[in-house]
């Protein structure tokens, strides 16, 4: 009981609520998401924690939004995999490449032309176990 309210403290599991929904919704940059999957997930039997809900992702979204814009700042994706922008180019270069038709996918014909393309070395390195690769 808390100055006359008696669920002025919510249990630790709401917090953990608040804070995974304003990690979400920073991070991905979806707000509305993040709160609406939240309040699913915790099976909606409980609004009353609707309103910090709200609060955290809307200061959570806002305080990314407010950073200074930097090139050298990743975007979620590459956050999220630890990619550099430098190897992000590059991977987009190469699918450039496989991507003959520029329909946004690379077929069986083809990566299999592309494939035929390289040379015998290229072709067993890339045949090996990801493991062997790095030594």
């Amino acid at each position: 009981d808390l100055l006359g309210f008696p669920d002025a403290v919510s249990p630790p599991t709401d917090y953990a609520v608040v804070g995974a929904a304003a990690v979400l919704g920073s991070l991905c940059r979806v707000p509305l998401t993040a709160v609406v999957l939240l309040l699913e997930v915790t099976g909606a039997s409980d609004y009353t924690i609707g309103l910090p809900l709200i609060a955290a992702v809307g200061l959570a979204v806002y305080a990314e939004g407010a950073l200074p814009q930097t090139p050298s700042k990743p975007g979620a994706l590459q956050r999220v995999s630890g990619s550099t922008a430098a190897e992000d180019e590059q991977a987009n270069r190469l699918f450039d490449q496989l991507d003959k038709n520029n329909d946004g996918s690379v077929s069986r014909e083809e990566f299999g032309a592309w494939f035929g393309q390289l040379a015998d070395s290229s072709k067993k390195f890339l045949s090996k176990p990801r493991d062997e690769q790095k030594k």
